[in-house]
């Protein structure tokens, strides 16, 4: 039996965890109340433990940094009439990030203490080890790796992950067999609002699949209850969640750059792609070279485009330099990155040759540029060049130019990708057109606001049961390695 009365220590160990556990669950402050009231005295005591073990490298805010708390004011209504994650400041991709150095303190500072609270978290004994197991780096491992990986989780995280791209992966297929029903040419774009009804159509489907994955199937096979495992799992979609956010804010910014520049370049004449593009590779100096030469020749000092207008500030040689790298950058990472996964399921070569001829790396140059080129106020009286956010704010900005020389990171991987994308599939191949870009980023985030009520209502309100018999399914099924073709099935 408890104690009736609770020391001093406890009582203040009860108080904070019931204030964290309301975000983190997303629940109210009753709902709060009663799972830490029904839990075991050693649960929350052990939660206690963690959270000012990390509280105190971290701060007492330390929800926002690794992405652990989600609250219901969190949520909002798009403008598209979708459900979603909105950003308050604290949405981020940087646990999405390549590997970074290991003198950035701040990296190793966050993921080191999301790793003590997620290893602190896993019940080992029990059902719920496979769930709750650790899939990173040990804490004390962290300060000693030469690099540092952020994008670790646990193994439900994985799941997650699973779901995330199937549902995408399945999408993708459902729009593919109707291009294929109405005779849609390879040449023409599916419109906008057709990649909505597939994306709501399979939104519709997953959620059957869900419910019945989560179904207990023997009632009187009963797991325990666990608070820490329930913790856990929601420390996993909360970080989902916040990326997904971010990734629509890339969106956004993509859409402002990609319609701002395609329009000045339209009102100038340039309409398509260089004709001669699909003879750049067989050109002295390959693609490359004669990227960089079209690039000087518009950019550049004294340049076709360079007026006292909107393209005032010339690219010097260094700069042109810069774009051409990054693109190529960019172009690689995109065609060996998820958004192929599809195509490279069917035709291992297929993302190459949608992606990677000249003429690809050419939008990719545009993209680039654009991030040059586009410029807004960010608080500030003047506008500036394109800023994105901080993968990890500093004390005095949480925002950084978009243009960067070296090694782009996630946020600014993410907004070039997205810019590429409303380019490429908002146009009819060949063009660059600023007419249907609009339409097309819109779709995406449609799309994006829909991965996030899947992976919402997988796991917000479910049982500790509901979210074993979740994960040990989608772990089993035939969709982790084949998810277009499996979760296809279910979607027909």
């Amino acid at each position: 039996m408890k104690d009736t009365v609770d020391s001093p220590n406890r009582d203040i160990d009860r108080r904070m965890v019931k204030r964290k556990l309301a975000s983190i669950l997303s629940v109210g402050k009753r709902r709060a109340d009663k799972l830490v009231n029904d839990a075991p005295e050693a649960d929350v005591q052990a939660l206690a433990e963690l959270f000012r073990k990390v509280s105190g490298k971290l701060a007492s805010k330390w929800l926002a940094p690794i992405l652990a708390g989600l609250t219901d004011q969190d949520w909002g209504i798009s403008e598209a009439g979708e459900r979603c994650v909105f950003d308050g400041g604290t949405a981020s991709m940087r646990y999405l990030s390549h590997e970074l150095p290991q003198e950035h303190e701040a990296a190793c500072k966050y993921l080191t203490q999301r790793s003590v609270l997620m290893t602190g978290l896993h019940v080992r004994k029990g059902p719920y080890n496979a769930l709750t197991r650790w899939e990173g780096p040990a804490p004390g491992c962290v300060d000693k790796m030469p690099t540092v990986k952020l994008n670790v989780d646990t193994a439900f995280g994985s799941t997650l992950s699973h779901l995330e791209s199937s549902l995408s992966d399945a999408t993708l297929v459902v729009v593919q067999k109707d291009r294929e029903a109405q005779g849609i040419p390879d040449t023409v774009s599916t419109p906008p609002m057709a990649m909505i009804r597939a994306s709501q159509h399979v939104l519709g489907r997953m959620k059957s699949k869900l419910d019945e994955w989560c179904r207990v199937e023997n009632p009187s096979v009963h797991l325990p209850d666990s608070l820490l495992t329930l913790v856990s799992a929601h420390l996993s979609v909360n970080r989902a969640l916040w990326e997904l956010c971010a990734k629509d804010a890339r969106g956004a910014e993509a859409a402002q750059c990609s319609i701002s520049f395609l329009g000045e370049l339209n009102a100038r004449g340039i309409r398509t792609v260089p004709a001669d593009a699909a003879l750049w590779d067989y050109v002295a100096g390959g693609r490359r070279e004669i990227l960089r030469r079209l690039l000087a020749s518009w950019f550049g000092y004294k340049g076709q485009l360079t007026d006292e207008g909107y393209f005032k500030r010339a690219m010097s040689d260094a700069d042109v330099e810069t774009v051409v790298h990054v693109s190529e950058q960019m172009q690689a990472r995109y065609i060996a990155g998820p958004r192929t996964s599809v195509s490279k399921l069917h035709d291992p070569e297929s993302p190459v040759r949608a992606h990677g001829s000249a003429e690809n790396l050419f939008l990719f140059a545009m993209a680039t540029v654009s991030t040059w080129y586009v410029k807004g106020y960010w608080g500030r009286d003047e506008p500036q060049p394109f800023q994105t956010t901080r993968e990890f704010p500093s004390k005095s900005s949480s925002k950084r130019a978009a243009f960067q020389a070296e090694n782009p990171q996630i946020h600014t991987e993410e907004l070039v990708s997205q810019i590429y994308g409303q380019m490429f599939f908002g146009n009819r191949p060949g063009n660059l057109l600023v007419d249907d870009v609009r339409e097309y980023a819109r779709s995406q985030s449609v799309q994006r606001a829909h991965l996030q009520q899947t992976l919402e209502y997988a796991v917000k309100k479910r049982t500790v049961q509901e979210l074993m018999n979740l994960h040990t399914h989608v772990q089993e099924m035939c969709c982790i390695d084949e998810p277009a073709e499996a979760c296809d099935a279910q979607t027909a």
